[in-house]
């Protein structure tokens, strides 16, 4: 599996635990719309946390 299908699959799998946690209520409630959202910003976290690398 090559590295962009892995790091799709981290974000889609982080996306669905954030909307089983938050019922799809979302996590914010007030304020600015982010840059980013959760997920995106939890899987870059968790890529560069963990190094993923290409095949593993």
């Amino acid at each position: 599996m090559d590295l962009d299908t892995q790091i799709i699959a981290v974000i889609c799998w982080i996306d669905d635990a954030l909307q089983s946690l938050f019922r799809g209520q979302g996590g914010r409630q007030r304020g600015p719309q982010p840059a980013l959202y959760d997920a995106k910003a939890l899987t870059m976290a968790a890529v560069g946390i963990t190094g993923l690398q290409p095949g593993q």
